[in-house]
């Protein structure tokens, strides 16, 4: 795979102009005039990678090739400088070492393309071009793409091409954690058809980068889709059941009243009266009504019972989000529906201001209640724009809350906190 960069740094090398001078023998003035021309040439080959005709882009399998070539070319120059008179042979070595100085930053640059290259299957152009080609490696990991992200960094050309660098390992990451997001979020609502779920997986799909990959969810999505439909089919058929049995029932019991109404009128015709209980017999949550007849009518199914709300997990005001676990400091993942349980302090939580959590839980005040797999807490305190520093622990500590979960006030890095106690 082969990784087009562009480089921005400038080649100052001073001009050939005025380089040669008179030397005091014939040979030795051609000598070093020949050795001077072979010096400029190799200096145009490397302001050519850095200002490549083609739209400013060079290959790096390109650049490496040329970088190659010219230092095998200045070898041959210092090797050829032995002849010349030691006046002559120091102005030669000056331009010599310069230029080798700077084949030499090229193939440091040429390095850190190569370890960003090794993340990826696809071609990449350019960091506008990340979204639509860029593809990870199958195999590739987290870690893998930090440790690869800490060499960049390490490299002694790694400052020239920063901007750049940070946009490609950024990428990297969000391409992982977004892909990795969509599989988790399937292998924990498998067949858990909903509407919303439906939402969510197809919010979730919307955000993998690059886009050529959302294509490889498009069945899960469609499954969810189809199972949704099938469940709704068999909803509307349980409900039209449901209302053609209480119709029936209706029916019967309008019969049982008027053939009672009627006995009791001829009762009462002849002299007499006799009053008689209903016979009904319960189970399993069907009831039979006695006919007109005296026979027992069909036995007519309770109507189904209602779906209880959802105990576990994170639930407050009709919403509801999974739990993750998290450990350490730093942020963590934006492009999940999960709030996440620290690890270090299982009793506080941390959600993720930009996520469909981060702002649902705004919803909160004092008063309010939330479910915590399936316990019930009330919010006592509110506090806002606590500073993210060593004394955020010991405050949200300080109030001997029950449970407790923070998410930030803004989107910047360090951004002040909003924290939440409830018991």
């Amino acid at each position: 795979m082969i990784f087009k960069f562009i480089v921005t740094v400038s080649i100052v090398i001073s001009s050939a102009a005025g380089a040669y001078v008179y030397a005091e023998s014939v040979k030795d003035a051609k000598l070093k005039k020949d050795l001077i021309a072979e010096q400029v040439v190799i200096r145009h080959s490397i302001e050519e990678i850095h200002q490549d005709k083609q739209e400013g882009f060079i290959l790096v399998s390109e650049a490496k090739k040329i970088i190659e070539n010219q230092a095998i070319k200045l070898g041959t120059i210092e090797g050829r400088m032995t002849a010349l008179a030691p006046k002559s042979a120091q102005k030669v070595r000056q331009q010599n070492d310069n230029l080798a100085k700077k084949l030499s930053d090229l193939s440091n640059l040429t390095q850190i393309y190569e370890l960003q290259n090794s993340l990826f299957e696809t071609k990449i152009l350019t960091p506008e071009d990340l979204n639509q080609t860029a593809k990870l490696k199958e195999d590739v990991t987290l870690d893998e793409i930090e440790a690869i992200a800490i060499k960049v960094k390490e490299n002694p050309q790694a400052t020239l091409v920063k901007e750049q660098s940070e946009a490609v390992i950024e990428f990297a990451i969000k391409q992982f954690e977004t892909k990795n997001a969509v599989k988790e979020w399937l292998l924990k609502n498998d067949q858990q058809y909903s509407e919303k779920n439906v939402q969510i997986l197809s919010d979730l799909v919307k955000q993998v980068v690059p886009e050529s990959e959302q294509a490889g969810f498009e069945d899960a999505l469609r499954k969810f889709e189809k199972g949704l439909a099938e469940k709704v089919a068999k909803e509307k058929v349980a409900q039209e059941k449901a209302e053609k049995e209480r119709i029936a029932l209706e029916n019967v019991n309008r019969a049982v009243a008027t053939a009672s109404q009627t006995t009791i009128t001829e009762i009462e015709q002849n002299g007499y009266s006799q009053t008689s209980a209903p016979n009904q017999d319960v189970a399993a949550g069907v009831t039979s009504t006695p006919a007109a007849n005296g026979q027992a009518a069909p036995a007519i199914p309770d109507a189904a019972p209602v779906q209880e709300a959802r105990t576990d997990g994170f639930n407050f005001k009709g919403n509801h989000f999974g739990i993750q676990s998290f450990s350490g400091l730093g942020a963590v993942p934006q492009w999940t529906p999960y709030i996440y349980q620290w690890s270090e302090d299982p009793s506080h939580y941390l959600v993720e201001k930009a996520s469909s959590a981060g702002s649902a839980i705004w919803q909160l005040g004092v008063g309010d209640t939330i479910q915590l797999d399936g316990q019930t807490y009330t919010i006592f305190h509110v506090m806002r724009h606590v500073p993210n520093d060593d004394s955020a622990y010991p405050t949200l500590k300080s109030q001997g809350a029950t449970v407790t979960w923070q998410t930030c006030e803004s989107a910047s890095a360090n951004s002040d906190l909003a924290i939440w106690f409830a018991r």
